[in-house]
């Protein structure tokens, strides 16, 4: 019996590349970070000059090249390198980029993976074992990784953004107040599809000074107010409809529900609160792996609908209706003050 007919030999086989994904993955961190995916977004190029124009050693990129075009997300023809389809989105201007992403879930976030073992045996945060600080903190502290972080975040929140569009009618409201919204892009498209909507965005102080600038080139910073401050200490009165998008699963129970109950005070009756993420166990998701990422990166995770709907309503709250996509990897779970 030959290896490919031997089920035993590929499902060892299929266990050591995933044990071993790690390596892809910092491979392909290495195609933004040097950028070599902006260097090829023009057409191919050779080692020499790719080299050359990211500052490598061309003997080391070389062997980088060869595994990317195992990997199929770079071809090599007659001396020459060259993109594939695949890596498209690795390019910092490409529309659906996720340049910025890459850069900041594969460097600290990488890292703190290995104080996995620690965590669930003690119960402790990985990041804060490995790094000595919390991932907040961290980012507080460090401009770089703050700005990655949020421009990273935007290009995750693209699809939840489509989502909300796609299922919810701003036409009847006039204040949208958007929570942990970084630099604002997901303000910034609600403000674009409905001219008549004013945004408030309220996030800590360090996110907040880089906003003004991001607004300013959407064309939306005139129907803006920045807010300084955190969600865990207040929230802002006045708006129709609040945003937590990607931000609850950041934070474990006991937190999240302090947000939920800011944002119950800050609402008049009748005020939508909209939260926009993942859920667990829903038909299409791909369960454990964020769960995880989160509760090494702050002690967050997914949550279910239920576990959702039961922190909703103890802050006071009534779920009125969850929207899933069609992927099942976005969901929206609109609430309103009674």
């Amino acid at each position: 019996m030959s290896q490919s007919q031997d089920p035993r030999a590929d499902a060892v086989q299929d266990l050591r590349s995933k044990v071993t994904a790690y390596r892809i993955s910092q491979a392909i961190h290495l195609m933004v970070s040097l950028g070599i995916a902006d260097e090829l977004e023009h057409g191919p190029g050779s080692l020499e000059q790719i080299a050359d124009s990211c500052g490598a050693d061309h003997v080391s990129l070389n062997r980088v090249l060869r595994a990317l075009v195992t990997a199929g997300l770079v071809t090599a023809d007659r001396g020459l390198f060259a993109l594939t389809p695949a890596a498209d989105p690795l390019r910092s201007q490409a529309p659906d980029s996720i340049a910025n992403w890459v850069s900041t879930v594969s460097r600290e976030q990488f890292t703190a993976w290995g104080g996995l073992e620690h965590a669930v045996r003690t119960g402790e945060v990985a990041f804060e074992r490995v790094h000595g600080i919390s991932f907040w903190d961290h980012l507080d502290r460090d401009r770089e990784a703050a700005r990655l972080y949020d421009l990273g975040m935007a290009e995750s929140a693209r699809e939840a953004c489509a989502h909300l569009l796609r299922s919810r009618d701003l036409d009847m409201l006039k204040v949208v107040c958007d929570l942990g919204g970084g630099h604002g892009a997901t303000l910034a498209a609600l403000l674009n599809e409905a001219p008549h909507l004013r945004g408030v965005l309220l996030d800590v102080p360090k996110v907040i000074d880089g906003a003004a600038g991001y607004l300013a080139r959407a064309g939306v910073a005139d129907r803006c107010d920045l807010v300084s401050g955190s969600f865990l200490d207040d929230v802002p009165s006045g708006a129709d409809a609040y945003l937590l998008c990607r931000v609850l699963g950041d934070w474990d129970d006991r937190s999240a529900q302090r947000v939920l109950e800011n944002c119950r005070s800050a609402m008049a009756p009748g005020a939508r609160l909209w939260i926009l993420g993942g859920l667990s166990g829903t038909e299409s998701s791909a369960p454990g792996l964020l769960d995880l990422h989160l509760m090494v990166l702050t002690g967050g995770g997914e949550r279910t609908e239920e576990q959702t709907t039961e922190l909703v309503e103890r802050a006071g709250l009534r779920v009125a209706e969850v929207v899933h996509d069609d992927h099942g990897r976005v969901s929206l779970v609109e609430a309103v003050a009674p």
